[in-house]
């Protein structure tokens, strides 16, 4: 009888599985298969994977699922790493290692610009919207809000249809947040919008705070109307000359130069940290 090499004769993706399917042509020993030896990484580099996935082998030990698990990159070229220390139950090493490009394609191309909230924005109401663009908008999008960074605790994760703008009203507890939103359609979808970060804050607690919606507009605008040193109120603006650089670390303090001299009565600063 001769002898018929134990090699790889499929490599499947799955948008909707989020799973990479690879086929051999003999059963497998699964005990030499593993993340030692089976490795995914983006951009062509093997020495760090970045795709995180669990391995899976089919019941006829000739099919092994690569379930991953974060939401696939769409459209962007994975470097699928098999080794030749993998065996068949003969005890025979793989042919030879495996080294292909695959793609999870997707027909949605769509790029998401996020409008509200502004990163590090503190709100109350709640309300999210963004721009869709690329040559074949879908109007469909899908919003996930998260307590972390990886979207491993996801508090909101909704599909808004014919529209770009949602208003979640009071249902996010007071806390820092993270969201991205993307274009999705059936079971397809584009690339995540850059995560932007904001700290929901109760109403009342401005309220608490001798700030009104209108001198909150004003902040917003880093300029407010102000008690002078004699206790008078001008009517005149005072402006933000001077502020620290976003995303720049001071070594012992956050430096503010205004236009005018103030009165530091009643005034409250917060500081957001953020890890990402």
């Amino acid at each position: 009888m001769a002898y018929i090499k134990f090699c790889i004769i499929a490599v499947e993706t799955s948008l909707k599985d989020q799973s990479i399917y690879v086929t051999f042509n003999k059963e497998i020993d699964t005990d030499t298969i593993s993340l030692q030896n089976v490795i995914l990484a983006v951009n062509d580099t093997v020495t760090a994977p970045v795709a995180n996935f669990q391995i899976v082998v089919n019941d006829d030990l000739k099919t092994v699922k690569l379930l991953l698990t974060d939401t696939p990159v769409v459209n962007l070229p994975y470097i699928l790493v098999i080794r030749d220390t993998v065996k068949d139950l003969e005890g025979n090493n793989l042919d030879k290692s495996l080294f292909r490009n695959v793609t999870f394609k997707s027909n949605v191309t769509s790029d998401i610009t996020v409008n509200n909230p502004a990163n590090f924005e503190i709100i109350t109401d709640q309300t999210f919207s963004w721009e869709e663009t690329g040559d074949n908008p879908v109007n469909s999008y899908r919003l996930q809000v998260s307590s972390d960074t990886g979207f491993h605790n996801v508090q909101v994760d909704t599909l808004i249809k014919d529209k770009q703008s949602i208003t979640l009203g009071a249902m996010l507890k007071p806390g820092q947040y993270f969201f991205r939103i993307r274009a999705e359609q059936g079971e397809e979808f584009g690339l995540w919008s850059q995560t932007r970060t904001f700290l929901v804050q109760q109403a009342d607690e401005y309220e608490e705070e001798g700030i009104n919606d209108e001198q909150q507009e004003l902040n917003n605008n880093e300029e407010t109307v102000v008690e002078d040193l004699v206790g008078d109120i001008k009517d005149d603006r005072i402006v933000v000359e001077e502020r620290p650089v976003n995303g720049v670390t001071p070594s012992t303090s956050f430096m503010f130069l205004l236009s005018e001299d103030i009165s530091d009565e009643g005034i409250t600063v917060s500081v957001i940290r953020s890890d990402f």
